[in-house]
């Protein structure tokens, strides 16, 4: 592969090259009547995306004994509005599991909503939460329709929406914000606009713990943007700025929820006593599979969705992600995606706790569905909605039922 070369403008003939690649597939999927334009491509996602999850949500609150808002707001979601009503609390006697735990961003936003509108704050979390989902679906087509055209970029939304535990994605949790702020980081990312990821960045560390994974993708991404530099012995003044912003900014918002949670503690370790008392510490994947092996081996009838999702998110994640791996060192694009969906697989199954959860955790690396989305796009038209509606239809049965379980998603 020839060097690249940095052009006037700050881009480079890579990055001119992957445009009239992307150009090229657009144009080749107009002949199926697929939209043309990128707007289009992305009201096609949302629409679809919002079809898919009405139908949950329907379902749901014709199954469900409680009323909606409540539906949506069980197990984390409880906590999350506790922050909102109450704020932050340290733990004590009586009460040891502190909701500092929890990163601020969504239920700080939501309190902060509720007190300037006087709404709810149950529907106000429900809303930043679905506002949080939707700002993904966006993100994420943007993302892959640069990469892949907008017909993949379809399919790559739709799969990430019936993906393990996609109910989470109306519920009033922050897997949708967390998303949405790792897809437009990722964007940026992409188009080297370093200043501009640093912002989404900033937001996904302050919104759940696991933003310690970006962190490190931000980082392989400056270190390898300064070799390349360095190799062509290309100026790095215009571009070493924006590099430590995009790095300095995320961690300092991370360091911050630290800060805060041992300030309040006492202890400058506090937060992570915190997580200890939930049960949730790093561990091993060895450690993670003498946890799932109870759910596995379990005949009790109320496991079973949590067996099946535990093995079904954790193979599938892990050929998924393999497969993107080694396409991105082969074909070298989209590494820093990959490097992310490897790095989230790597502390999903090295975090000891909550293993039921582990489908759910699996959720923001959406780039994993990049290469079946590609490969369903290449499908007809009328032949890839059949496939994902039946894969949609798959999701939505299993979902319903986790959602009317008794342990959290």
């Amino acid at each position: 592969m020839r060097d690249m070369t940095t052009r006037g403008d700050g881009t480079d003939d890579t990055a001119r090259d992957l445009g009239v690649r992307g150009a090229r597939e657009s144009a080749a999927v107009r002949g199926t009547g697929w939209p043309r334009t990128d707007r289009w491509g992305v009201l096609t996602a949302v629409t679809l995306f919002v079809v898919q999850k009405a139908v949950f949500l329907t379902l749901l609150a014709r199954s469900s004994p409680m009323d909606f808002s409540s539906a949506l707001t069980r197990w984390d979601a409880q906590h999350f509005l506790g922050i909102v009503t109450e704020g932050y609390r340290v733990p004590s006697a009586e009460q040891p599991y502190s909701n500092l735990a929890f990163f601020p961003l969504l239920p700080m936003s939501a309190r902060l909503l509720s007190w300037v509108t006087h709404l709810p704050p149950r529907f106000v979390l429900i809303v930043l939460a679905w506002a949080g989902s939707l700002a993904a679906v966006w993100g994420i087509h943007r993302f892959v329709a640069a990469e892949f055209g907008d017909k993949a970029a379809v399919a790559t939304v739709l799969l990430w929406g019936a993906a393990p535990h996609a109910l989470v994605q109306v519920f009033a949790y922050t897997e949708g914000v967390f998303t949405a702020t790792v897809a437009w980081t990722l964007y940026f990312v992409r188009s080297r606009r370093w200043t501009a990821a640093a912002v989404p960045a900033s937001a996904a560390c302050l919104t759940r713990p696991s933003s310690s994974v970006l962190l490190v993708t931000l980082a392989g991404v400056a270190l390898g943007r300064q070799w390349q530099l360095r190799r062509r012995r290309a100026p790095m003044r215009q571009e070493v700025p924006g590099l430590m912003l995009m790095l300095a900014a995320p961690a300092a918002c991370f360091g911050a929820v630290i800060a805060y949670a041992g300030y309040r503690t006492g202890d400058p370790m506090g937060y992570f006593a915190i997580q200890r008392r939930w049960g949730s510490v790093l561990g091993s994947p060895w450690g993670t599979w003498e946890e799932i092996r109870p759910y596995l081996l379990s005949a009790d009838p109320a496991m079973t969705p949590y067996t099946r999702d535990i093995g079904v998110a954790l193979a599938l994640g892990l050929v998924l992600i393999l497969l993107l791996c080694l396409w991105a060192l082969w074909q070298r694009r989209l590494r820093a995606g990959a490097l992310f969906s490897a790095l989230v697989f790597v502390l999903t199954i090295s975090t000891l706790g909550y293993p039921q959860a582990k489908a759910r955790f699996l959720l923001p690396a959406f780039p994993m569905w990049m290469l079946p989305g590609r490969w369903i796009a290449r499908l007809p038209g009328w032949f890839m909605l059949l496939v994902l509606a039946a894969l949609t239809t798959v999701s939505v049965k299993l979902d319903l039922v986790i959602a009317l379980g008794r342990w959290s998603p």
